[in-house]
């Protein structure tokens, strides 16, 4: 089992890894670290006058945004991976409603125990000997 911080780290330093495997627990660390990330916008973005105060520190929050989920978009192809199932099931995040209710439903699903077409676990299985 991953913890926060090297859940954190790990999303971030795989960001262009598409080819790897992602466990349940890296997935969701990360998940809450850019939950993190996003709610301080979304408390600012309530007040009014927000734009005018915070516009030059905003143009670079907003490459922190896309850095944020250009690693969420990893992290879930690199999830599917652990199920052994290819990355481009990320594509239903565009079917409305129905294919993110799917896609959560994956990733809470248990990965693959041992070695699959994507190569082994990041964290060592509790049960070697399946």
């Amino acid at each position: 089992m991953m913890t926060f911080p090297q859940a954190a780290k790990s999303g971030f330093m795989n960001m262009f890894d598409f080819r790897t495997r992602a466990s349940r627990s890296e997935f969701w660390w990360f998940q809450l670290v850019a939950i993190l990330f996003f709610l301080p916008v979304l408390i600012d973005l309530s007040s009014p006058g927000f734009f005018s105060i915070v516009e030059p520190v905003l143009k670079s929050y907003i490459a922190a945004v896309f850095t944020v989920v250009f690693c969420t978009i990893s992290l879930t192809v690199r999830r599917f991976h652990d199920l052994n199932m290819s990355g481009w099931w990320y594509l239903l995040t565009f079917v409305p409603y129905v294919g993110s209710l799917i896609i959560f439903v994956f990733t809470l699903l248990r990965g693959t125990d041992g070695p699959n077409r994507f190569g082994r676990p990041r964290i060592p299985t509790l049960n070697p000997d399946k």
